[in-house]
């Protein structure tokens, strides 16, 4: 099996920790989502300190993926 690449700005995260990432952005801003990526483990963040673009390309992959799985379920064609 392939492993997929991490962006290096979530180097040091596991796949559960970049998934909730995901999903907080399914949800809320990018600005939410950072100061919350930022604050201390201890506060339910993960002390990074990050810029917007790696969310942005993380929120992009995830919308791709989603909208794949999602014609795949309803055994539409991909073109």
């Amino acid at each position: 099996m392939k492993k997929t690449r991490i962006q290096r700005s979530f180097k040091g995260l596991t796949a559960q920790e970049i998934d909730q990432i995901a999903e907080w952005l399914r949800h809320d801003t990018y600005d939410v989502v950072l100061a919350r990526i930022r604050r201390p483990r201890a506060e339910g963040g993960f002390g990074l300190d990050i810029s917007r673009s790696p969310l942005a390309r993380l929120h992009g992959k995830t919308n791709i993926v989603q909208k794949i799985n999602e014609r795949l379920a309803t055994g539409e064609q991909l073109t």
